[in-house]
């Protein structure tokens, strides 16, 4: 990791730099965690599958990660759909005017880009951190 990359890290983290480059030490240390079996269950696999408990250091930078930097960002007040509102919501601003379109999209996650993707999260996060 960077300098710069664990500097940024550290301060949205809220942990200070020199401790959190001991956790990422201790984390590469413990290497894989503790190795478990767990059962699969999916439609098109069966069986089982072995999976590494993090360890209770990396459980902490993961929800540290989890509620300080993947937070969801807010909505657009013209967002509606999964971002909830109403249909009334959505149509109220509209309505007077001479046309009103309104259309579903189908297939519309399926042929969002990962370029795309990464663009969005480039506005708020450094290359490597959108990566």
């Amino acid at each position: 990791m960077t300098p710069k990359s664990l500097l940024w890290l550290s301060q949205k983290l809220g942990i200070e730099q020199l401790l959190l480059e001991t956790i990422i030490k201790t984390i590469r240390e413990e290497k894989t965690g503790k190795p478990i079996t767990v059962p699969i269950y999916s439609s098109r696999q069966k069986g089982e599958r072995i999976i590494n408990v993090p360890s209770e250091s990396l459980k902490g930078i993961q929800e540290r990660i989890q509620n300080r930097i993947l937070v969801k960002p807010p909505n657009s007040h013209n967002a509606f759909g999964f971002s909830g509102g109403s249909i009334q919501d959505a149509i109220n601003p509209h309505l007077g005017a001479e046309a009103l379109w309104a259309c579903d999209i189908k297939n519309a996650f399926p042929s969002t880009s990962f370029e795309r993707v990464l663009a969005v999260f480039r506005r708020d996060f450094s290359p490597s951190v959108s990566r």
